[in-house]
């Protein structure tokens, strides 16, 4: 899958997204063949991502806090690092 990041700060994902790595909102096992915007909450500027073999990074920075780490992977197996 490949991460795209404009100069305005959107983020646009396409390609296999068969664990929910792309991070757009309907999940289930495609190939997207287009960018498609990834919708984050308008408070939130994206300033840099990464993409890995099933998962998705983005570090935000919200309006009103620190910058932080975003991911989008399928949850169960530990990817996100919250324990899950």
């Amino acid at each position: 899958h490949v991460l795209a990041l404009s100069v305005e700060g959107d983020l646009f994902a396409w390609g296999t997204d068969n664990h929910g790595q792309l991070g757009l909102e309907s999940f289930r096992p495609r190939d997207v063949f287009s960018p498609q915007q990834v919708l984050l909450p308008p408070s939130q500027r994206v300033l840099a991502v990464a993409a890995g073999g099933a998962q998705s990074l983005a570090i935000v920075q919200p309006t009103t806090e620190e910058a932080n780490v975003q991911p989008t992977t399928e949850e169960g197996r530990g990817e996100r690092g919250e324990g899950s």
